[in-house]
């Protein structure tokens, strides 16, 4: 199976999970956005982490279980913001502490607000879903047309260490 192959089929079986979960909403939404917190939070410790480095033990991770466990758990937004800040703000205390860890905060806050933001949008009413359909519209879109014409035109790679066909 060529590579192309094999990322239309897999794109075609997490389209339609994706699809299928975010048209039934609720718990089984939730628990996808809590996923894509943990792919967001767990790229992001790869490409910013140096390999061999030690940080913050498992603090962050910690934190993040914390928060996705409130995801999942349905608490109001009004809980979580305020959650999400708090686990930033010690990750950060914790990484000047220890002088160490310097991105881990960023990420989570950038993890973290990612899921929140698609939980809290999915939750609302039809024109929530209707948003959250074109949001992927757009970046699946975006997605598959730089993938082509990063083929056509190719250039020079960008990440070789993280992505080493990406141009």
């Amino acid at each position: 199976m060529s590579n192309l192959q094999l990322r239309i089929v897999s794109a075609i079986v997490l389209a339609i999970i994706t699809l299928g979960l975010t048209w039934i909403g609720g718990l089984p939404f939730r628990l996808l956005c809590a996923v894509i917190v943990a792919a967001i939070f767990y790229e992001w410790t790869r490409m910013s982490r140096p390999t061999g480095a030690t940080g913050l033990d498992f603090l962050p991770e910690a934190l993040l279980v914390v928060f996705i466990g409130a995801l999942i758990g349905g608490l109001a937004a009004s809980w979580l913001l305020p959650l999400v800040a708090a686990i930033v703000a010690a990750t950060a205390i914790a990484a000047s502490v220890r002088k160490t860890g310097q991105w881990d905060a960023s990420g989570l806050a950038y993890a973290a607000v990612s899921g929140l933001s698609l939980a809290l949008l999915r939750d609302g009413d039809r024109s929530g879903l209707i948003a959250i359909l074109f949001l992927f519209a757009v970046v699946w879109a975006t997605d598959i047309l730089a993938y082509f014409v990063g083929r056509a035109v190719g250039g020079p790679k960008l990440a070789p260490s993280i992505s080493p066909d990406k141009t």
